[in-house]
């Protein structure tokens, strides 16, 4: 009777040893790395009304992520921090705290968080001013886009790179870019790319705003 009731649980609920092993438990250090993560979150999302009381809690949170060693934790606090301090154009702070998250997520192989590190390090280099090191995270980024098979993804990094380029005064680049992306945002419907690299197209020879 009970090996029919244990077969019939098997069938009909999958519980056998396999299952029972993909299971994730759940431990106070899990309920502890989560409860973190609810209020680094909590942090980010009162940054626009109130931003001592946000940092207070990342602080005191990343703290405790590096004391009890819950590596995400500490990465997602450093990001955070790294959105902060570029939102009010502390751009070389929110620089190291984005390498600082960027290396810990690498190092985790956290394949989405090290494509949007990517993204944000590129914006911040180039608000630096320093093209060359944009650019490296940008082409990063973009052989990170191509391993997802993003192509939506991949015209947005392409614009990135070739607003580097022009930045740079690298114009025929630009121009090269900007005309490739023009035809590649008709079959991906990226309607707000297409405006921007007609613009970008149009005699980059001229001296114009950066959009």
């Amino acid at each position: 009777m009970r090996k029919h009731l244990f077969t019939y649980l098997i069938v009909c609920f999958g519980f056998s040893t396999i299952n029972a092993q993909s299971f994730t438990p759940i431990t106070p250090k899990s309920i502890a790395q989560k409860k973190i993560n609810q209020k680094l979150l909590y942090a980010e999302s009162l940054f626009e009304t109130n931003l001592a009381q946000a940092l207070s809690i990342i602080e005191e949170n990343l703290l405790i992520a590096i004391d009890e060693r819950y590596i995400l934790e500490e990465a997602l606090a450093y990001r955070i921090l790294g959105d902060f301090n570029y939102s009010l154009t502390n751009y070389n702070l929110g620089l190291s705290k984005y390498l600082k998250s960027l290396k810990i997520y690498e190092k985790e192989k956290q394949s989405v968080e090290v494509l949007n590190l990517y993204k944000k390090t590129g914006e911040t280099y180039k608000a630096l001013k320093d093209y060359s090191n944009a650019l490296k995270m940008y082409e990063k980024a973009l052989v990170k886009a191509r391993f997802f098979k993003k192509p939506s993804k991949q015209i947005e990094i392409n614009y990135w790179i070739a607003e580097i380029y022009y930045a740079q005064g690298n114009y025929v680049k630009a121009k090269g870019k900007f005309t490739k992306i023009s035809t590649e945002t008709d079959a991906n419907f990226r309607v707000d790319l297409k405006i921007k690299t007609l613009i970008g197209c149009f005699d980059p020879y001229k001296t114009r705003v950066i959009f």
